[in-house]
């Protein structure tokens, strides 16, 4: 018998052709399916991040304006200022102290104060709840003295004292009730813990996540 060639249309150059074009169309598809899928998670992703951003921000917001709240009962409390007066030039038998003492408990038990400090213009404490360590070092009465001129509540930066945890303090200056020129006589320090609530709202996050984090920057 003769050499019988075989040629098998399977093979041939065309259909090879036509095979790497269909490989070819078939992994583009695939490409462009999983590109869309990836855009698509990362587009929900996104949102999901910024809902967060924004729920946070929201929540913070809303903290630091309940600390402004508290901040202008005070400043805007012409009996506050006149009992802080007597105390500062000791013309008071008591009554005022007790007084200061009444709101001051209440505020401190309330809301996420660490410390409600009552200085005179020196740095002297004339009241302080709760009533130990309470102490104005030099920044601090920098920041009083800073309050005062400019005649604004200050919110102090996040600072380490002593070693101890961190505290964010709000800085009320006081003036004399007395005089039209109302003199600066002292300070309310409002310190706030931020471990009660601060913290806590940027250590939670509100969906199952294995790297979300947040990160609190000036």
């Amino acid at each position: 018998m003769g050499n019988i060639r075989t040629r098998s249309a399977f093979l041939s150059p065309p259909f090879l052709l036509v095979l790497v074009a269909l490989a070819v169309g078939l992994g583009s598809v695939g490409v462009i399916a999983v590109l869309d899928h990836r855009s698509d998670t990362e587009h929900r992703t996104e949102s999901e991040l910024m809902a967060i951003v924004d729920l946070k921000l929201a929540q913070v917001s809303s903290w630091r304006n309940e600390r402004i709240s508290d901040a202008s009962f005070v400043a805007n409390n012409p009996q506050i200022h006149r009992h802080i007066q007597l105390l500062a030039e000791q013309k008071t038998s008591g009554g005022s102290r007790r007084e200061l003492l009444e709101w001051m408990t209440s505020m401190y038990k309330n809301r996420q104060y660490g410390r409600i400090v009552i200085f005179d213009m020196k740095g002297n404490v004339l009241v302080s709840v709760p009533d130990s360590n309470a102490r104005s070092g030099p920044f601090a009465s920098s920041l009083q003295a800073k309050a005062a001129s400019e005649r604004q509540v200050l919110f102090s930066d996040l600072t380490v004292r002593d070693g101890g945890p961190p505290v964010l303090d709000v800085i009320i200056p006081i003036y004399s009730s007395d005089t039209p020129a109302q003199v600066w006589i002292g300070s309310v320090v409002l310190s706030v813990d931020p471990e009660r609530f601060l913290f806590p709202i940027f250590r939670s996050w509100p969906v199952p996540s294995q790297s979300g984090e947040l990160s609190l920057v000036r």
